[in-house]
C-alpha cells in the first residue's frame, strides 16, 4: 500500500509486472500458452542445433540463420530477467520467423 503510493501516488493501481516474460506470459495468457510457446521456442533450438552444428557456413544465408538464432536465443536467454518490451518484442517474433524460415530453406538447398 504505501510502496504504491511512494511511487505511483495511486494506491489502486495493479502491478503486473514480474520481470520475467515467461512469468508474465503464464500470468496473463495462462499455462497452457506457456507450454506452448515453449515447444516451439524448443523445437526451434533442437533444428537449429541439428542444422548449424557441423554445418561449413558458406552462404549468406548460412550466416544470416545463424545470426538469428544467436539473436533469439539471447533475447530468450534475457527474458528471464526482463519482460516483454513492447517496442523489442515484435522484432523479436519477427527473428523467430525469419529463423524457421531460413532454416527450411537451408534444409530445402541441402536436400
Amino acid at each position: 500500500y504505501v510502496g504504491k503510493i511512494n511511487a505511483f501516488d495511486n494506491e489502486s493501481i495493479i502491478v503486473d509486472k514480474p520481470h520475467n516474460m515467461y512469468l508474465q506470459i503464464g500470468i496473463n495468457t495462462g499455462f497452457i500458452s506457456l507450454l506452448a510457446l515453449l515447444a516451439i521456442y524448443l523445437m526451434y533450438f533442437i533444428d537449429s542445433m541439428k542444422l548449424y552444428y557441423k554445418r561449413n557456413l558458406t552462404t549468406l544465408m548460412d550466416y544470416v540463420g545463424i545470426g538469428a538464432f544467436t539473436g533469439v536465443m539471447a533475447y530468450l536467454g534475457a527474458a528471464f530477467f526482463n519482460d516483454q518490451i513492447i517496442s523489442v518484442a515484435p522484432l523479436f517474433y519477427v527473428m523467430v520467423g525469419l529463423g524457421i524460415a531460413i532454416n527450411g530453406l537451408i534444409r530445402k538447398q541441402a536436400a
